[in-house]
């Protein structure tokens, strides 16, 4: 139950960036560069630290190194909001599968990569 819970909360970081983006407009066009900047740092925290911790099975740690550099590659190259989907529901999988001890850390990365994400769902291009 406790997992749930903290699985649901590392979700509503991106509700916390709508909320954000509603507070201050102004500045969501002259700061885009910066929340992609943002989203792009945490979103590499994330996979490095799923990564660092599929390191005792070599099966999770070959299948998600290759979906999360290629959904690096594919996010660099095509900047679409869909993608932002896929990160979550491949953040919440692996919140399932790692470690108790990693857990509230990866919770704590997915809550703060809702903030940029949020805003950038906000802002129009």
């Amino acid at each position: 139950m406790n997992d749930i819970l903290m699985a649901i909360f590392s979700l509503t970081g991106i509700i916390v960036g709508m909320v954000l983006s509603l507070i201050s407009p102004e500045e969501q066009v002259p700061g885009k560069k910066y929340f992609v900047l943002l989203r792009k740092v945490l979103f590499a925290a994330v996979s490095l630290f799923i990564i660092s911790n599929f390191f005792r099975n070599a099966y999770l740690l070959l299948t998600f190194s290759i979906v999360l550099t290629a959904l690096f590659i594919l996010d660099i190259r095509f900047q679409r909001k869909w993608f932002y989907i896929i990160h979550y529901l491949l953040f919440l999988t692996s919140f399932f599968l790692i470690s108790e001890q990693g857990k509230l850390i990866l919770a704590s990365l997915v809550f703060l990569y809702g903030f940029p994400v949020g805003t950038l769902i906000r802002i129009n291009k």
